[in-house]
């Protein structure tokens, strides 16, 4: 086992108050018609209109600190010494939305099995260097360890897209760095035998409750302590994560002993190319 210092508003789970200003928005000017065959139930209206105030908080948030710095490129004056820093806040707030907009994409298109995925023999270990590189930086700013526990031998490999394992892991990772206090602990652990190989991220963070753990990778839902202590993101990361393994053949567990211990997320895909997708509704597209 190697152990390193990594240095140098969803809707949330259980919440049944309505949006009363919303909806009385909404009502009071008459948009509150639905079309024939389409639900008129008020909590399904309450859940869109959340979620799309949720995304516009989100793309506001990285457009903000681009549009100060589009604003500071106009105050240089010959000052060039500024325009590293400015382009780096640029490029993190681009590759934010980048990130976001993708997510929401990718969800859009396992719901509607057009999911595609470039399927092949694929070297693990490659994929966890790619993966905790990307990863990097959220950990260094919160001075967090990541212990690695991968077995030396023998060659780890399994069937699948790298990128899409990248955006697996790199969620998951991502995901235990943002609910994990500042100097806390992630694992990454591996392991394999002849049929599949199980790739596991737990922490030491906030955890989650029972309750939680029913609904963890339902599109758009945060537990209650998860938006205490991090109310950023829209709630589809385990969303995704989930819809990019069964794409793979493959399943996701989520365990926790409770609040204040930890949580633990478990991928198992197979290694093999004979592994059918398990899919609700249509199938991903291999290609």
């Amino acid at each position: 086992m190697q152990s390193f210092p990594i240095n140098g508003h969803g809707i949330k789970a259980g919440d049944s108050q309505p949006l009363p200003n919303a909806l009385a928005t909404v009502r009071r000017t008459g948009l509150w018609c639905p079309r024939p065959g389409l639900s008129a139930d008020p909590h399904e209206h309450r859940l869109r209109i959340g979620v799309l105030d949720t995304v516009a908080h989100e793309l506001r948030n990285a457009l903000m600190p681009i549009r100060l710095a589009a604003a500071q490129l106009g105050a240089v004056h010959g000052d060039e010494s500024r325009l590293p820093r400015l382009r780096v806040t640029i490029e993190q707030q681009l590759d934010l939305m980048s990130r976001l907009i993708g997510d929401l994409v990718d969800n859009a298109r396992a719901g509607n099995g057009k999911l595609r995925l470039q399927c092949t023999d694929t070297d693990v270990a490659d994929v966890l260097a790619r993966t905790i590189a990307a990863c990097r930086p959220g950990m260094v700013a919160r001075e967090q360890h990541l212990v690695l526990d991968i077995p030396a031998t023998p060659a780890l490999r399994c069937y699948g897209d790298p990128l899409r394992l990248v955006q697996i892991l790199g969620n998951l990772l991502d995901n235990a760095s943002k609910y994990t206090p500042c100097g806390g602990r992630i694992t990454l652990s591996v392991r394999q035998n002849n049929e599949r190989i199980a790739m596991t991220v737990s922490d030491n963070g906030i955890g989650i409750a029972a309750a939680g753990l029913v609904h963890i990778f339902e599109p758009f839902v945060q537990t209650d302590e998860a938006v205490r202590f991090n109310d950023s993101g829209l709630g589809i990361g385990l969303s995704l994560v989930r819809n990019l393994v069964e794409a793979h053949g493959g399943r996701v567990v989520a365990r926790s002993a409770g609040i204040g211990f930890g949580s633990q997320f478990t991928v198992t895909l197979p290694i093999g190319s004979s592994a059918k997708p398990r899919r609700r509704g249509h199938p991903a597209k291999s290609s």
